[in-house]
């Protein structure tokens, strides 16, 4: 039946179409607009007041993205003077290793690293020659800074075949399904953050993104094809307790470090 078409129950009721809203359509509208009023304190999606002619009009939005640049301002901080792994802030403020290096890299802050010192260098001098080829351990965040370098081949030719956790795919996966989604829209990638008081909007163009979707699906490719994937496993001399501790580590910090010790292999990453 199209619009303005009409129609007899069964029960001799007439009646007319109107309006035609695929199920999907309508299910995605509902969930848009009652979800909030029906998990008032669940994640997910927010419903803002948004005026553009009136003064004022977008203060609810600036509100909500100056309290998000306050949060992640503060734990950027807290893990630049602290100890923590790259990983711990990355799941703090809900973005992939990845995005955080880059984001500290674009405020000015620095990785958790070696310092680069004399003793430093000789250790990983000696390292390399002991390993003798066997391989190293990368994770989602090093292997993707190697390959936008263009070191991957020669950081190989010294350490042999690159290992990698299931998480390093899955991270690396999750970021090209996100570049999928803006690489068929013709507008692109839009985003806004909170920048010196007010709100500014970012853009990044279709063709940008159609280039930075491919190159990310041959990083991903590259790693499927010629890394080894490598299953978690913890050591069975473990204590109980350090084992339950380890279980309920919400970011697998740990992966790349297991790994290593159980293939006996270097463990090559840029941030802990």
């Amino acid at each position: 039946l199209a619009n303005g078409a009409k129609f007899t129950l069964p029960d001799g009721r007439t009646g007319a179409i109107f309006e035609l809203r695929h199920k999907c359509v309508a299910c995605r509208q509902t969930v848009l607009s009652q979800f909030e009023a029906r998990f008032p304190s669940a994640d997910g999606f927010k419903g803002v007041q948004v005026d553009v002619e009136k003064e004022g009009g977008l203060d609810e939005i600036k509100a909500i993205l100056k309290e998000r640049s306050d949060f992640v301002e503060q734990e950027a901080q807290s893990y630049e003077t602290g100890n923590s792994p790259l990983a711990i802030f990355a799941h703090r403020v809900g973005i992939s290793t990845i995005d955080a290096a880059g984001g500290l890299a674009q405020t000015g802050r620095a990785l958790q690293v070696a310092l680069g010192e004399p003793q430093e260098r000789q250790a990983a001098t000696q390292a390399l020659r002991k390993n003798a080829g066997r391989g190293a351990v990368v994770d989602a965040q090093t292997f993707d800074t190697m390959w936008r370098i263009g070191a991957v081949d020669a950081v190989v030719s010294v350490v042999g075949k690159l290992h990698f956790a299931a998480g390093t795919l899955d991270v690396l996966h999750a970021r090209l399904e996100m570049l999928e989604a803006s690489a068929n829209d013709e507008e692109g990638h839009n985003s806004i953050s909170y920048h010196e008081g007010g709100i500014a909007m970012s853009s990044v163009s279709q063709e940008d993104v159609q280039l930075q979707t491919a190159d990310q699906l041959r990083a991903s490719s590259w790693l499927e094809q010629n890394g080894e994937l490598c299953a978690v496993n913890l050591p069975a001399d473990l204590p109980d307790d350090l084992r339950e501790v380890i279980a309920g580590f919400k970011v697998p910090i740990l992966d790349e470090i297991l790994i290593a010790k159980e293939k006996a292999v270097l463990l090559l990453v840029d941030a802990l």
